[in-house]
């Protein structure tokens, strides 16, 4: 596991939250499990969290302010949708923490599922940093080179078509699963939906893209759509970003895309 002594404050804490909660029998006793279940999360996020996974732009989330430093925290290490019932999970054990704390209602049992809900959450969060780790050094060879990009869609269901290459500076297989797409101007969002093809009509329903050490993959199409409003005389400044076998390289491409339609007033 990475770095134990860096959470070795964490576990003793947690082995210290076990032994209350067993002990705890009224509602004082209970709701204190509640908050120290709260700080352990709280610390953890902090642990894991980074400056460089804000967006250009976007505030850094106060140190207190776990919820959305585990928003941007997922969109780092877990943005895709396969992992959407993981990271409610991770999400409803701090809302619990917050309920057992300050609720004057709660019970033993509340205060159990709390400490079970921390002990899920700290065990998940060292997990998918050791996923990161290996992900880097999976990762770190890979380069993303766009050839072409263009806006498509419409201003209501916004999207940009790239065409890109995957190059492996590495001597070792590499491996593509995936690309992840974000829109930094006009707004700030990742892609809602994605699609992949191999040419214009051909649509690849499983993205795996093998490519060889100090190789080159053929092109790939990606195609991804964004839930924000786009007039069509807009143009736009995106990134896109490979995703290997564990996560996103932290190899962000830029690019631009002209407007779907030029006002043109002398036309």
């Amino acid at each position: 596991m990475n770095d134990l002594r860096r959470w070795a404050d964490i576990e003793s804490r947690l082995d210290a939250l076990q032994t209350e909660v067993g002990s705890a029998a009224s509602l004082d006793d209970w709701r204190d499990v509640g908050n120290r279940a709260r700080l352990i999360i709280i610390d953890a996020v902090n642990y894991v969290f980074s400056d460089k996974m804000v967006p250009d732009g976007s505030e850094t989330p106060k140190g207190d302010d776990a919820k959305r430093r585990l928003d941007y925290y997922f969109r780092a290490r877990i943005p895709e949708s396969p992992h959407e019932d993981l990271r409610n999970i991770m999400r409803k054990a701090l809302g619990l923490a917050h309920a057992v704390t300050h609720s004057k209602t709660i019970t033993r049992i509340d205060a159990f599922a709390a400490t079970q809900a921390t002990l899920l959450t700290v065990r998940c969060l060292q997990e998918i940093e050791d996923d990161a780790i290996a992900s880097d050094e999976q990762n770190r060879g890979m380069k993303v080179t766009i050839l072409e990009a263009r806006r498509i869609g419409d201003e209501n269901h916004p999207g940009v078509e790239v065409i890109a290459v995957v190059e492996n500076l590495e001597r070792d297989l590499a491996f593509v699963r995936a690309f992840e797409v974000e829109m930094k101007e006009p707004f700030h969002r990742p892609a809602v939906k994605y699609e992949y093809r191999s040419d214009p009509r051909t649509k690849i329903d499983h993205l795996a893209m093998n490519v060889p050490g100090r190789g080159i993959s053929v092109p790939v199409i990606i195609m991804a759509f964004f839930d924000e409003h786009l007039p069509t005389m807009s143009d736009c400044v995106g990134r896109v970003a490979v995703i290997g076998l564990q996560g996103s390289s932290a190899r962000w491409v830029e690019f631009k895309c002209a407007p779907l339609i030029v006002n043109n007033p002398g036309a």
